[in-house]
């Protein structure tokens, strides 16, 4: 419940931000027209729009790289093939036969539920078309995507399924046109533009078919066949039977040759097994089988590896235990005058670490990890190893923003090139000196590096690959 009134209300700040400087445009343009001028009243609502939307991406883009990242990555402004733009654009223009039937069924239900709706369309022919194709047709679809499939659609990522995403954003997009014909048809709107988000990986798609959509109406609006054209037989033909068709083609092409949707900072393809899932198996190994794992673990010494990795820092600097298991090493740093953070993904293991430590154990899984130059160092033992190798690099992005400048981090990877769920059910990605060293690029400085064996008995023939890198003195994206 938590998770959906947070998504709710950042929803909600998102959306009026936009409302309040439309508000504030049209209230200072209205001041000047003059108020019997029906035509000017409404031109000068139209430039507000306009005015809006590029004000409103303004202030989105400002308050996105104050919190260390860029709007184009956040809401995904990644190039795609220009036929697949064409194609999204022509869904949106075919797509309206959707908003139709859904009108026509809500008038069947409720008779003269719709005439409101009509009539609000009924101004737009008497104003010049070029406001209105820039206002309605491009600058409100460019950013109402943005909102609902850039930045909402991102909020939601790491609190919800893809499913539920696609629902609850096509919900709040449909609620937020305020009336019940809007609200009724924007709805499935949202939904085609939530899977043309996904299916393509960019926000371009969903704006493009919004466009579509748009311009279709505003075009109808505007044109002198429009009227003649909707009550003509040919029409009525195109409108029920070849939108449908070419809708359905194209939708099911999209969906053909869709690309690996990069979802919550985590690879997910839509083709195969979700990556949660492997997630989900490796933390519910901990789960069951804690007090075990603390049995076997408690007592290993990793007096070498914590001192290889703490003679970088100062005495009473600030660490992060990221993946904390058991607590030990974390109990080690604090008896030699560390502060400590310590976090793990498994609730079971924070419940265990928590009463060796005596303080509290933050649950929080990698990707969900939001400290920003908190840390002078971060001890990773044998826990990012756990992590699928498409997701590492982001995840390392995360563990910069945390780091203060210069600051060191500490990994252990089994050593090979092993990636997969081995006999106990946990997913490993084994590391070499070379592809730990390509993973990082230039983004940290290589300090140290062994290659040590394991230190539980009977495992002396498995190697184990230890290092300690310092961040590089640039600016990390905060994910």
């Amino acid at each position: 419940m938590r998770k959906i009134l947070g998504i709710l209300g950042y929803s909600l700040l998102i959306v009026l931000i936009y409302d309040f400087i439309l508000t504030a445009i049209n209230l200072a343009l209205v001041f000047f027209v003059d108020g019997e001028d029906t035509v000017a009243f409404y031109e000068a609502s139209e430039i507000s729009y306009i005015l809006a939307v590029v004000v409103t991406f303004l202030i989105y883009t400002w308050i996105t790289h104050l919190k260390g990242r860029k709007i184009a990555e956040k809401c995904r402004f990644k190039k795609i093939p220009w036929h697949k733009l064409v194609l999204c654009f022509i869904v949106g223009v075919v797509g309206v036969f959707i908003s139709s039937a859904v009108l026509g069924l809500l008038e069947r239900v409720n008779p003269g539920s719709i005439e409101s709706h009509s009539e609000n369309w009924a101004w737009m022919s008497d104003i010049r078309f070029g406001l209105v194709f820039l206002a309605t047709g491009v600058a409100a679809p460019f950013i109402e995507e943005v909102m609902f499939r850039g930045l909402i659609f991102k909020k939601m990522e790491d609190k919800m399924s893809l499913t539920a995403i696609i629902i609850f954003q096509a919900a709040l997009f449909g609620l937020i046109h305020g009336n019940l014909p809007q609200i009724s048809y924007t709805f499935f709107a949202g939904i085609t533009f939530g899977l043309l988000l996904i299916w393509t990986g960019s926000i371009w798609a969903p704006i493009l078919a919004h466009v579509g959509n748009n311009v279709h109406a505003v075009v109808l609006s505007y044109s002198s066949f429009g009227p003649a054209m909707l009550d003509s037989d040919v029409y009525t033909y195109i409108y029920w039977f070849a939108f449908p068709v070419v809708f359905g083609f194209i939708m099911v092409y999209l969906f053909r040759t869709r690309v690996k949707f990069k979802a919550s900072d985590v690879d997910v393809d839509v083709a195969n097994m979700n990556s949660a899932i492997v997630h989900f198996q490796t933390l519910d190994y901990y789960n069951k089988n804690a007090d075990k794992y603390t049995k076997d673990t408690i007592d290993i010494n990793l007096r070498e590896s914590r001192d290889m990795f703490a003679k970088h820092l100062n005495y009473g600097d600030h660490i992060l235990d990221l993946g904390c298991g058991t607590g030990r090493d974390s109990k080690a740093f604090m008896e030699k005058g560390f502060k400590v953070t310590a976090v793990d993904g498994s609730k079971q293991m924070c419940k265990i670490a928590s009463e060796n430590l005596k303080q509290e154990v933050i649950c929080k899984k990698f990707y969900e990890l939001d400290m920003v130059n908190e840390f002078n160092g971060i001890w990773a033992s044998a826990s990012l190893l756990h992590v699928p190798s498409s997701e590492l690099e982001d995840i390392f992005k995360k563990i910069a923003a945390a780091l203060k400048p210069e600051g060191y981090l500490y990994v252990s990877f089994k050593y090979g090139d092993f990636e997969g769920v081995r006999k106990c059910g946990r997913h490993f990605t084994d590391l070499t000196e070379e592809s730990l060293k390509s993973l990082i690029g230039n983004s940290w400085e290589m300090v140290e590096v062994k290659v040590t064996p394991d230190l539980k008995e009977g495992r002396e023939d498995e190697k184990w690959l230890n290092a300690v890198l310092k961040r590089n003195n640039i600016k990390p994206q905060k994910l």
